[in-house]
């Protein structure tokens, strides 16, 4: 099935449990936003006040979802669009992911995977800037941002399938280290081409 979502700023995060899903903007980024700021929604342990937004504003659980069309911004928020466990095939297209961090803990990531081996996965076509992350009082270690980052749980983690292509990241800002694309698994029949 396809959800076509109407031009309008939505304020919420949102997950994708159904497998088989496309939501799709009908006029594009520049017309469709989804803000998942730390004001719209809860932190990840609202007992702390140095705990800051840890939540992504696009979570996909179920397999074989694309999420097509968007302005994705969650400024003091911590990921544009996570890809959990077990979501293979997910693909990733045509979004403007912006204004993301600073959390002062783990690292900000315009799209991000659980750690684990993915098989399927299609992130193309995106932009991705204005992201940043620093030292503060919540850190658990160097603070890093990441433009696109599949993160690894060990060493026999793969990535089977994958295509990143044709996306565009800049405007990273970190007090420790500002990363592009992390792809740290195996790779197998993947293609990373035509990124800026």
């Amino acid at each position: 099935d396809t959800i076509f979502v109407a031009p309008e700023t939505y304020e919420e995060r949102v997950r994708v449990s159904a497998a088989g899903l496309t939501i799709r903007s009908t006029q594009g980024p520049g017309q469709t936003t989804v803000n998942a700021g730390p004001t719209h929604g809860p932190t990840e342990d609202t007992s702390d006040p140095a705990d800051r937004n840890t939540g992504a504003v696009f979570t996909v659980d179920g397999a074989d979802v694309s999420i097509d069309g968007f302005e994705i911004t969650n400024p003091d928020g911590l990921i544009g669009v996570k890809i959990s466990s077990g979501a293979d095939g997910t693909a990733v297209l045509n979004n403007e992911i912006r204004d993301l961090g600073p959390t002062e803990r783990l690292g900000v990531a315009g799209i991000a995977t659980d750690p684990d081996s993915f098989s399927g996965i299609r992130i193309v076509g995106n932009t991705i800037e204005n992201l940043r992350q620093e030292f503060g009082e919540a850190s658990q270690f160097r603070p890093t941002v990441n433009g696109i980052l599949f993160d690894a749980g060990g060493s026999s983690d793969t990535l089977t399938d994958t295509v990143v292509r044709n996306n565009t990241i800049s405007g990273l800002r970190s007090d420790y280290a500002p990363l592009g694309i992390v792809l740290p698994q195996q790779l197998t029949y993947s293609t990373v081409e035509g990124n800026e």
